[in-house]
């Protein structure tokens, strides 16, 4: 968090009308950032706020990408139920439980 960018020698803001600034990491994702104009526009519960809300953010990407790996490993099989039909009714439904759910 850095209260007032023209103070501190590590901020080096793009534009000048950045003051203050909130960083977040998003993993290995990236970061989250937000900028004031004003100076300490930003406190202790806006960090935790915000920390908050990018913990959510990075579970719910994580999750996206478990049910997007999840759906690739069901296609072969998916493929391979394709091949065997026609089957009895009852078999027919048990794949289709297997391949698609």
């Amino acid at each position: 968090m850095v209260e007032n960018a023209f103070e501190n020698r590590e901020a080096k803001p793009s534009d000048q009308s950045i003051v203050s600034g909130l960083t977040v990491p998003l993993d290995d994702r990236g970061v989250f950032q937000g900028y004031a104009s004003e100076p300490g526009a930003f406190d202790e519960r806006d960090l935790k706020v915000t920390e908050l809300l990018c913990a959510h953010a990075t579970a719910a990407l994580d999750r996206l990408e478990k049910e997007q790996e999840l759906k690739r490993k069901k296609q072969p099989a998916f493929a391979v139920c394709q091949l065997c039909q026609p089957r009895p009714p009852e078999s027919a439904r048990r794949c289709q439980r297997l391949c698609i759910s």
